[in-house]
């Protein structure tokens, strides 16, 4: 085998540098916030601590990444999550519904309000960003009215509360476990299942998609009742371990949400939204997050870091789609967010994600 010239070695630097950029940031945010808090950051309590409390994001972020995918937006996400935990609260405590059966009616309501945004889009033909929007406010308006504003409390049945309080390992949450397990079903189901494959297409071309004689509506709504389900999901977990139902809990979610999918496509599989890259940075917030605490910033500039992220993981995502479809570097437009042929951009209903393709 030929040794390898100086441009061969750096371009391959570059790419592995690109392709593992953000687990290096991850890294080095984790190194940082070690040296500066030894004692109380690079312990097992506080990565165990950031683990649990950024489960519920990484699910919400798993829950988008699906109409994302698919080429489209959901802004409700937060909205369901909130519903759907005070939901299951009520049917146990305000209408002594067993937890089991109060568990089952909460996740098949997310998928209800999931198909609800997928019929909007896909029947009524609605700009998903403007439909999930005004569901969304739909949505936060049912959860004030059924709760009056007020929290649920009372004598949640010991076997709902163990579904979110067990502990694994030691003193890990099974919260954690949850995610990650939801994050490989979901990798599974992207990347080794036809349908998965498809909903790449659907977001990367909607128009060649069709012309392949790809359902496409019926992927966007199926990715919509999924992205609903997952969000119940998360709020059954979330109740069992607040052991309350919270009325205004669901908004604080839905931008960490969105940061952690976008920073997600800026690694593993470079412009693309995809399960592991969105795994890594939903945690790299999640450390960020914990070491701004621990050095005493005010509560404010957690909304600074996140904000910001999400405006860096956007151009950055515009960036990498750029590169890899051969552009030149620029200010970012709409059309980084549309898929790219060799022809220009992909008419106005293609994908927000960065880049065409299927997983690799």
């Amino acid at each position: 085998m030929p040794p390898l010239d100086r441009t061969e070695i750096r371009d391959r630097t570059a790419d592995v540098l690109a392709r593992y950029g953000l687990v290096v940031v991850t890294i080095l945010v984790i190194v940082l916030f070690s040296a500066l808090r030894p004692r109380t950051y690079f312990t097992t309590i506080n990565f165990e601590v950031i683990a649990t409390n950024q489960a519920p994001t990484l699910l919400l972020s798993l829950a988008i990444l699906l109409p994302l995918i698919a080429g489209e937006f959901d802004l409700s996400v937060g909205a369901s999550f909130g519903f759907c935990e005070l939901l299951v609260a009520a049917l146990i405590i305000n209408k002594g519904l067993p937890w089991g059966a109060a568990v089952v009616v909460t996740l098949l309501v997310g998928g209800v309000l999931g198909l609800v945004n997928g019929l909007l889009v896909v029947v009524f033909q609605l700009n998903s960003f403007i439909a999930t929007l005004g569901s969304a406010t739909v949505i936060v308006g049912l959860t004030s009215w059924a709760s009056g504003g007020q929290v649920i409390v009372g004598n949640f049945a010991s076997g709902f509360l163990k579904i979110g309080s067990m502990q694994v390992l030691g003193s890990l949450s099974v919260f954690v476990v949850y995610a990650l397990a939801i994050a490989l079903v979901v990798w599974l189901g992207l990347t080794q299942l036809a349908g998965g494959r498809h909903l790449y297409a659907t977001g990367g071309g909607r128009v060649a998609a069709v012309m392949l004689g790809l359902r496409t509506g019926r992927l966007i709504i199926a990715a919509f009742i999924l992205c609903g389900v997952i969000a119940a999901f998360t709020a059954v977990i979330t109740a069992s371990q607040l052991t309350s139902g919270q009325p205004d809990l669901g908004a604080q979610y839905l931008l960490p949400a969105y940061a952690g999918a976008f920073l997600g496509a800026t690694t593993i599989n470079i412009g693309l939204f995809n399960v592991w890259g969105t795994v890594i940075g939903v945690y790299l917030l999640g450390a960020g997050v914990a070491g701004l605490q621990q050095i005493g910033v005010p509560s404010y500039v957690q909304d600074f870091f996140n904000g910001g992220a999400l405006i860096i993981a956007v151009a950055a995502s515009g960036y990498v789609a750029r590169r890899r479809a051969g552009g030149t570097a620029g200010g970012i437009s709409r059309d980084d967010f549309a898929p790219t042929t060799e022809s220009g951009p992909a008419p106005d209903d293609a994908s927000p994600s960065p880049e065409i393709g299927s997983p690799a």
